[in-house]
């Protein structure tokens, strides 16, 4: 990845959303140390096997039916500025929604819902946003102070 690496992707992660559960899978060892440093919830070597995911699944960090669903944020204020980071990188990409949500593989409402402030992306997506848009977790979120464990 240019730029970060995994490790400080998953740093910048957990600042946002300290519930978020995260497995690396790598082929990498020697990496394991350094990613315990970052609360992670496994740390698998490749070649990956059915029973090793299943076992990180079961031992997640936080259980699904303990995280929180879409994000649930409080502050409507940092929703707006982030929809409006987002809105203004996609202009200044001249792209419009329809063709960000197809480069995404997600419907055009839900670009809308995000630049307008009622939604917010997940990771995986907001991770396709960073690869699309060409920017970098902190280029989307600088300055902008997201409550994503208002609520639980």
């Amino acid at each position: 990845m240019p730029g970060l690496n995994g490790i400080e992707v998953a740093e910048l992660m957990c600042d946002i959303n300290p519930r978020l559960n995260i497995i690396f899978v790598t082929g990498y060892p020697e990496y394991a140390l350094q990613a315990f440093n970052v609360p992670v919830s496994d740390f698998i070597v490749k070649p990956v096997s059915e029973d090793a995911l299943k076992t990180s699944f079961d031992n997640l960090r936080f259980p699904p039916e303990q995280s929180v669903e879409s994000y649930c944020y409080d502050n409507v204020k940092d929703a707006k500025a982030l929809a409006a980071r987002l809105r203004s990188i996609r202009k200044e990409r001249d792209l419009s929604v329809k063709e960000l949500a197809d480069r995404i593989d997600v419907s055009f409402q839900t670009i809308y819902r995000w630049e307008n402030g009622e939604r917010i992306p997940d990771d995986f997506n907001m991770g396709k946003l960073m690869n699309v848009l060409g920017v970098r977790m902190k280029d989307i979120i600088s300055d902008i102070d997201l409550d994503y464990t208002a609520g639980i």
